[in-house]
C-alpha cells in the first residue's frame, strides 16, 4: 500500500517501531518544503493495514524548524505512542547541531512543545541520538559530541514533558580519539546498557566498549567502559546490542583482527555485573574470506540471531548470511557454520545497507533486504523466514516483497505484525520522483501477502453480465461480496461468495441474472475472518444493443505467452501495449482481426521482467477497447 507521496518531495531515512498492537509507526525525513529544507514526518499503520485516520493522510509534521533535521531515531513510549529524536541545526551553522526530541500520543497529538524539546545546547556538534525506554516514565538517550574528539554523553528523558531527568548530562567517556557508533538498550532495571566503538588506542585500531548505567546515571561497570575487544592492530565497526533478558546484553560487531580486508563477525554476552560470559574478545560467527560487515542482531525466545553482509564470494557481489547462538554462546544453525540466506547475483543487501530482522518469538527470525539481483536502477525488496532450527522456510533465494520493474525500492524497515506476520515499509521510486514515496505491506508467516486482486472483469453476453475475478493469498478471506452500482458511486451487495482459503491463485465468476441495458458498475469486497475488508477496483460493463464484442486475456498470471481471445470483434488492426505501474510503455505489438468471429492471438512476453503490468488494446481510431492488469511471473 502507498504510505506517503507528496508532490516532488524525496523521502529519506525511514525508521519504524511497533505500536504494540500489531501495527507500525513509520517516521521519515522529507524535503516537502524546499524553502526550509528536510523535515520530519510520521504516520501510523494500524493492524488492518489502514493508515490511522487520526494522523494526516500524507503524514503528521513532527518538526519543520529551519534547517535540515537528520540522524532521525524513534522508540515506542510504552503507551501506544512514540518518542522521536534527531539532530537539528536550527540554532547553529549547517555543520553543527543540537539534539531535539518529540513525543506523539496514540491519539496522534503532539505532547511536547512544537518542533520538539531541546536536549542539548553547545557550540560543538551533538549528533547520532539513540533511544531506549527504560520504564513507564523515562526514556534513556545517548549521543556523541565533539570535545577532545568525538565523545559520548547520556541522560534520561521524563516522558511526561520531555525534560531531562538528570540535572547534568552523564559523560560516558572523554578520551583521546573517537568514541562513536553508539547503540543503547534497556537493562530491565530502569537503567540502560550502552555499546560503542572506541579509538582510545588509535582511530585505526578501534575497540568495542560497553557500560551499564543505573537510573541515576551512575556507571556500574569498569571506569571509561568495559573492554569487549581492545587489542590494537585491528579495527571494529557497527556494534549492535540486544538485552539478554537477565540484566545483561548480547553484542555483535564486525572485526578486522584477521586482516584489513578480511573483517569477520564476532559476538559476546555480558551479564549484569559486567562479566564477559563467552569466549574472550568474542565468539567468531564467521571466518570466511572477504569482508563480513554490518551485522544485525535480534533476541528470539532464548536464541540470539545475527545476520550480516558477506563478501566471501566477491567484494562486488554481497550476500546475506546468518547464525543463531544459544544463551551459552554455541552456534546452532547449519552445523555451527554460517547459514547462506541469499547468494543471488548482485548485492543482497545493497552495499551500504544492513539487513533488517524481526524475531518470530520462537527462536527464528524474519529477514528483509534491498536486492540488486536485477541490476543497478532496478533494486527490489525481498524477504526470508528462518525457523528456530535454522530451516529456510520461504523460497530459496528470497520471497519478493516489491519487484517493480525499472524502478528502485530500497531501505526497508520492519516490525512484528499480527498472527506471526511482519509489516514492512520501504522507499520507492515507481513514480517519476526518485524515492518520492513510501510503500508498505504485510507478510504472513507462510511467506505470502494479504489478499491481492490480480484481475477483476465484467463480461457481457446476451445482455447479462458475468463478473470474473482472480486473487492470490486469500487464506484469511471468509467471503467475497459482489457489489453493483448504476452510477459508479452507490453500491449494493447482490450476492456473497465463499472464498478459497489458500495462498495460491484462485479464479471466481458469477453471472448476474438481471438483464439490463446501459452502463453497470461492479466491484468485489473481500471480508477477512478478522473483520477487515478489502475492496477491488471498479469495473464497468456496457450492456448495449450491439454485436456483443468481448475480449479476454489468459493465463493470468503469465510466464511467457499471453493469449488474447476475442469474440465478435470488428474486423481491423488492433494495437496491443503493455505498461508498467509507472506508466512506461514496455512493449508494443498488433494483431489483425479478419472478421467477426471468435479468435485467439498470442503475444510473447519473454523480454518483460517479472512484475505487475497493464495490458491495453486500442482500435484503428486510437480508442481503448480493453484494459486489464496482468502479472508477469
Amino acid at each position: 500500500m502507498l504510505v506517503s507521496k507528496k508532490g516532488t518531495a524525496q523521502v529519506t531515512s525511514p525508521v519504524s517501531v511497533t505500536d504494540n498492537n500489531s501495527g507500525m509507526y513509520i517516521a521519515w525525513i522529507e524535503n516537502r518544503n524546499a524553502a526550509t529544507a528536510n523535515h520530519i514526518f510520521l504516520t501510523h499503520l494500524m493492524a488492518n493495514g489502514v493508515k490511522d485516520p487520526k494522523l494526516p493522510e500524507e503524514g503528521k509534521t513532527i518538526c519543520n524548524a529551519n534547517g535540515a533535521q537528520n540522524n532521525l531515531n524513534m522508540a515506542e513510549d510504552g503507551n501506544g505512542g512514540v518518542v522521536l529524536t534527531s539532530t537539528d541545526p536550527r540554532n547553529n551553522a549547517i555543520s553543527s547541531g543540537d539534539i531535539y526530541a518529540q513525543r506523539v500520543a496514540i491519539t496522534g497529538d503532539i505532547l511536547w512543545p512544537e518542533n520538539g524539546v531541546q536536549l542539548t545546547l553547545n557550540t560543538s556538534n551533538e549528533t547520532g541520538p539513540v533511544l531506549a525506554r527504560v520504564s513507564a516514565t523515562k526514556m534513556a538517550i545517548a549521543w556523541r559530541f565533539f570535545a577532545k574528539s568525538l565523545d559520548l554523553a547520556l541522560n534520561y528523558i521524563n516522558l511526561s514533558d520531555g525534560s531531562k531527568a538528570l540535572a547534568t548530562d552523564v559523560l560516558v567517556v572523554n578520551l583521546s580519539n573517537n568514541q562513536t557508533n553508539q547503540q543503547l538498550v534497556a537493562d530491565g532495571k530502569e537503567g540502560c546498557i550502552l555499546v560503542w566503538t572506541d579509538g582510545r588506542n588509535g582511530n585505526s585500531s578501534s575497540g568495542i566498549y560497553s557500560q551499564r548505567f543505573n537510573n541515576s546515571g551512575d556507571p556500574l561497570w569498569a571506569a571509561s567502559g568495559l573492554a569487549l575487544r581492545a587489542a590494537a592492530g585491528s579495527n571494529t565497526t557497527a556494534p549492535q546490542i540486544v538485552t539478554d533478558g537477565n540484566e545483561g546484553a548480547v553484542i555483535t560487531w564486525s572485526d578486522s583482527r584477521n586482516g584489513p580486508t578480511n573483517a569477520d563477525i564476532y559476538i559476546q554476552r555480558v551479564n549484569g555485573n559486567g562479566d564477559a560470559l563467552w569466549t574472550a574478545e568474542g565468539v567468531q560467527a564467521t571466518n570466511a574470506t572477504g569482508q563480513q560487515l554490518l551485522p544485525t542482531l535480534v533476541k528470539s525466545s532464548n536464541q540470539f540471531v545475527v545476520s550480516w553482509n558477506d563478501g566471501q564470494n566477491s567484494p562486488t557481489n554481497i550476500d546475506l548470511y546468518a547464525q543463531a547462538f544459544s544463551a551459552s554462546g554455541t552456534a546452532l544453525w547449519n552445523g555451527g557454520n554460517p547459514l547462506a540466506v541469499v547468494t543471488e547475483a548482485g548485492n543482497q543487501p545493497i552495499l551500504t545497507n544492513a539487513p533488517v530482522m524481526v524475531a518470530d518469538g520462537s527462536g527464528g527470525a524474519f529477514m528483509v533486504w534491498d536486492d540488486r539481483r536485477n541490476g543497478a536502477g532496478d533494486d527490489d525488496i525481498y524477504s526470508q523466514y528462518i525457523s528456530a532450527a535454522g530451516t529456510i522456510e520461504w523460497p530459496t533465494m528470497g520471497n519478493p516483497v516489491s519487484i517493480i520493474s525499472g524502478s528502485n525500492q530500497t531501505t526497508p524497515v520492519a516490525v512484528e505484525g499480527d498472527l506471526g506476520s511482519i509489516v514492512v515499509a520501504w522507499r520507492d521510486s515507481r513514480s517519476s520522483v526518485t524515492f518520492g514515496e513510501l510503500y508498505a505491506s504485510n507478510i504472513q508467516k507462510i511467506g505470502v501477502f494479504p489478499l491481492q486482486f490480480l484481475q477483476v472483469a465484467a463480461q457481457v453476453q446476451n445482455k447479462s453480465v458475468t463478473i470474473r475475478w482472480t486473487t492470490a493469498n486469500s487464506f484469511n478471506v471468509e467471503t467475497f461480496d459482489i457489489e453493483k452500482s448504476l452510477n459508479g458511486q452507490q453500491f449494493i451487495t447482490i450476492i456473497k461468495v465463499a472464498a478459497f482459503n489458500t495462498a495460491v491463485t484462485k479464479s471466481y465468476s458469477y453471472l448476474d441474472p438481471k438483464k439490463a441495458e446501459g452502463f453497470l458498475y461492479y466491484r468485489i469486497k473481500a471480508n477477512d475472518k478478522d473483520g477487515a475488508i478489502q475492496i477491488s477496483t471498479v469495473v464497468k460493463a456496457s450492456v448495449l444493443s450491439h454485436n456483443g464484442e468481448q475480449t479476454y486475456i489468459y493465463p493470468n498470471p503469465v510466464a511467457d505467452v499471453m493469449n488474447i481471445q476475442t469474440e465478435n470483434l470488428s474486423a481491423g488492426t488492433y494495437q496491443v501495449r503493455v505498461f508498467d505501474l509507472s506508466g512506461k510503455n514496455r512493449m508494443n505489438t498488433r494483431f489483425i482481426q479478419s472478421q467477426n468471429r471468435q479468435s485467439v492471438f498470442s503475444i510473447g512476453l519473454q523480454n518483460i521482467n517479472r512484475g505487475i503490468y497493464k495490458l491495453q488494446i486500442t482500435d484503428e481510431k486510437g480508442q481503448v477497447i480493453f484494459t486489464q492488469n496482468m502479472i508477469k511471473q
